[in-house]
């Protein structure tokens, strides 16, 4: 498959479920979920968040081995991203963590459910087998589906700061 091919297929599946309009945020959005249960589900979260250095590494491999070179860059930008700096992506999903009462190390003892190990083993898959370009294309796309200022991740911010009452500082994740 060429990589505007796996684009095309992406597209296909956001266009059949906007994540404006994935059953998560809806709750959110429509206060179905208890702040516990929000919590618990960002547990879930940060257990997939927490592999975002394999999926990088991975890609970093495919680039080299592709001689994609100015690819290459932008793999090691977002790497260094998520190990380093002054709060790494963990680091503000420890905060929104934290304030729900959950340390990292008990959060790193919790079984990942069934939803976040598939996620985590099709994301792996995708960067391990597939080219750099369509590694990226992956992790991007989840990216651009959550929206700038007007999207669902604003929406939902409003709502974990409001309704729900977490800090500003938590609802960053």
């Amino acid at each position: 498959m060429s990589p505007d091919e796996f684009i095309a297929e992406l597209w296909g599946y956001a266009r059949e479920l906007p994540m404006g309009q994935h059953p998560w945020f809806q709750g959110i959005l429509e206060h179905r979920w208890t702040r516990h249960q929000i919590i618990l589900a960002e547990i879930q979260h940060y257990l997939r968040v927490r592999t975002n250095p394999i999926f990088f590494g991975y890609i970093a491999v495919n680039a080299v081995a592709e001689k994609r070179y100015g690819l290459m860059e932008v793999v090691l930008e977002n790497f260094m991203e998520e190990l380093s700096g002054p709060r790494t992506h963990v680091d503000v999903m420890l905060q929104f963590l934290e304030e729900g009462g959950i340390s990292r190390e008990a959060a790193d003892r919790t079984e990942p459910a069934p939803g976040t190990m598939a996620a985590i083993e099709m994301i792996i898959g995708c960067c391990q087998r597939r080219s750099a370009l369509e590694g990226v294309a992956l992790l991007s796309f989840v990216e651009s589906q959550l929206g700038g200022s007007d999207g669902v991740s604003a929406q939902v911010y409003r709502e974990l700061t409001g309704y729900y009452g977490f800090s500003a500082r938590a609802a960053e994740t």
